[in-house]
């Protein structure tokens, strides 16, 4: 591997106060796919004013990459984006407005981010392979929901409509398109109050999904749009809810596997028929918390109410359309401002919350309580689940020897996987079951997940009795408990060649699995943890 600034070069960029280099890979260094590999630095040598010490610092704008004669470039969390057309690569590297705000290697104690790292001249050579090696992986790695039928769910359900009942049974059919959308797509055409309607859960936005939903006094018709299709059923006497779903049935497709990955992830079917998969919840659970892993829940416990709010309405998230950008962008802005802002908001729960605070300035918790009863229950499940999470590791970590772990990044840290488990640590997993942490759960002294309970808690600096909220009747948290594992029922599987990704393969899955546990926690056991691209 070589880097492309010499020594002269950056001698001569001793006096700038920015200097960019243009650093490159060895076209016979291969990875994934990837011919060459750029990265777009600024390299502060030893003795530049902005950098007195006597390593090189060095700052990461982009990364590029050739794939193919098509370049690209990489804008963080595994997402590529072309640049040019076949055979017509761009002569020049992109803007640095299109910088990587998210680190985009890891190894050991290295982090490299959007931002100064120190970096010793003699291990140059070493942080770029570090660095290769992981941004490539995750670009021309393997793939999930390369297209939306790559991605399918079926919702199973023992609910038989008829002819009686005041609820009209439906089912919804959809493609590229998340259930909220969906359920204000049917509100919208219908003219009905979004209260009326009853579903089980949420379903994928990026995939092709099947489920049910009711709606009180509903049409007896079906409605076509251009990404759903709602059919009619008949009558049913009571709404529906989670408690009618028995199971999702799953038809995932992974492309883009090389041969070594395509049996890694077959002997690890092998493995999870025996030992099955823990039962963690997974990213799209934790969609309201931000970036910075902050969760509403916590502000709420803290009783601060006015942060609570901020973050509810004004957190930024990456994937946020350009006007929800905008418009949280001004709310941040001019908090407090609250005549003008609902002079800015257009029609919505947003604008509601804001109207209440025109007329009750200093009442967050007021204004708090006027959002969807569904987001608030969303911000508080996202918390729970996240310590129901750390519970379930923590116990793998207690009771399985190191080389029977495996870490796996979630969006909200780090959890542990395991294998090779001996027939009693089976047998413990199969029969275990981590209670939803709340103020409502008692434990005895002596039972046996109270010391994790207590650690899990103490590295929030909370405890039990904080886990309620006051002063609202709703929404609360849960009471229950959940498996630690799953086992994929009528798990089929095939090995076949990618046709959407030459000289690699793809491996079609068909499984499943109860209500409210994740495919995708399979899918990252198949790969132990591999980024995905999505």
């Amino acid at each position: 591997m070589s880097v492309s600034a010499t020594a002269e070069q950056a001698e001569a960029q001793q006096s700038q106060s920015r200097p960019a280099v243009l650093m490159s890979m060895d076209p016979q260094w291969r990875c994934g796919g990837a011919t060459r590999l750029y990265f777009l630095t600024t390299l502060y040598p030893p003795g530049n004013r902005q950098n007195p010490g006597e390593d090189f610092v060095f700052f990461l704008y982009v990364a590029l990459a050739v794939l193919q004669n098509n370049w690209y470039y990489y804008c963080g969390r595994g997402r590529w984006i072309p640049l040019g057309l076949p055979g017509r690569p761009v002569s020049d590297p992109p803007n640095p407005a299109f910088s990587v705000k998210k680190p985009v290697a890891r190894s050991g104690n290295l982090r490299v981010r959007s931002g100064s790292t120190v970096c010793p001249g003699d291990k140059i050579d070493q942080v770029f392979k570090h660095i290769a090696a992981a941004v490539v992986w995750v670009a021309f790695g393997m793939k999930i929901k390369q297209q939306p039928q790559d991605f399918c769910v079926e919702e199973l359900t023992s609910v038989q409509p008829g002819q009686e009942g005041p609820y009209a049974f439906y089912r919804l059919d959809k493609e590229s398109l998340g259930t909220p959308e969906a359920i204000d797509a049917i509100c919208r055409k219908w003219q009905i109050a979004r209260r009326r309607i009853g579903y089980g859960g949420l379903k994928d936005r990026h995939a092709q999904t099947v489920q049910y939903l009711t709606i009180l006094h509903g049409p007896k018709r079906g409605l076509r749009q251009t990404h759903l299709h709602l059919h009619y059923l008949g009558q049913v006497a009571a709404p529906y809810g989670p408690k009618a779903v028995v199971g999702n049935r799953f038809r995932i497709v992974i492309r883009d596997l090389s041969s070594s990955e395509a049996r890694q992830a077959l002997d690890a079917l092998d493995e999870v028929r025996q030992e099955g998969v823990p039962n963690y919840f997974d990213d799209q659970r934790f969609g309201s918390v931000t970036p910075e892993r902050r969760f509403i829940a916590r502000y709420l416990i803290a009783e601060d109410y006015e942060e609570a709010l901020k973050l509810a309405l004004a957190a930024p998230y990456e994937h946020d359309r350009s006007e929800i950008k905008r418009l949280k962008a001004l709310l941040r802005k001019e908090w407090g401002n609250w005549q003008m802002l609902k002079e800015q908001m257009p029609r919505g729960n947003v604008r509601s919350v804001i109207t209440y605070l025109c007329d009750h300035p200093q009442d967050f918790r007021g204004a708090f309580a006027c959002l969807h009863r569904e987001l608030k229950t969303l911000y508080l499940a996202a918390y729970q689940s996240y310590l129901w999470n750390r519970c379930l590791s923590r116990w793998l970590e207690l009771h399985c020897r190191p080389e029977q772990l495996i870490e796996v990044s979630l969006r909200i840290g780090p959890v542990w996987f395991y294998r090779g488990l001996n027939e009693q640590q089976q047998e413990a997993l199969r029969t275990l079951s981590i209670p939803y942490l709340s103020a409502r759960l008692k434990l005895a002294e002596d039972h046996p997940l109270k010391p994790i309970i207590t650690d899990v808690l103490a590295a929030e600096k909370i405890v039990l009795r904080q886990l309620k909220l006051r002063h609202f009747r709703k929404p609360f948290f849960s009471r229950g408990e959940r498996p630690a594992i799953y086992q994929p029922q009528d798990l089929l599987h095939r090995l076949d060649d990618d046709e959407l990704n030459a000289g690699r393969r793809k491996l079609y899955l068909e499984f499943v699995l109860p209500r409210g546990s994740y495919a995708t926690i399979l899918i990252k056991r198949l790969t132990r943890g591999s980024n995905l691209d999505d």
